[in-house]
């Protein structure tokens, strides 16, 4: 299955997993970004509170123009990202 993976006000990546579990996903995701695991990822990123990781299912992935923006990506202030559609325009 594809999984989008994004940081707080970052653009999303696609990764693909056969595991099912969310938190396996992120594991794989921040293996392959060179850590150990996703707690460890944080840890060095310095988040000890909240993970700064955001995922979701595609489950059947058909572009649209993403209403929140009108398609732009861009966020309501000056270098910002659309938080609905993580700055890719669409929906």
């Amino acid at each position: 299955m594809k999984y989008e993976i994004w940081v707080d006000n970052g653009v999303a990546d696609e990764f693909e997993s056969a595991s099912h579990s969310l938190n396996d996903v992120l594991d794989e995701y921040c293996q392959e970004a060179g850590y150990s695991d996703h707690a460890a990822a944080c840890e060095t990123l310095g988040f000890t509170d909240d993970s700064p990781f955001n995922i979701r299912a595609i489950e059947s992935y058909e572009p649209g123009i993403c209403d929140a923006c009108n398609g732009s990506g861009e966020g309501m202030h000056d270098g910002t990202t659309c938080s609905t559609c993580k700055g890719r325009g669409e929906a």
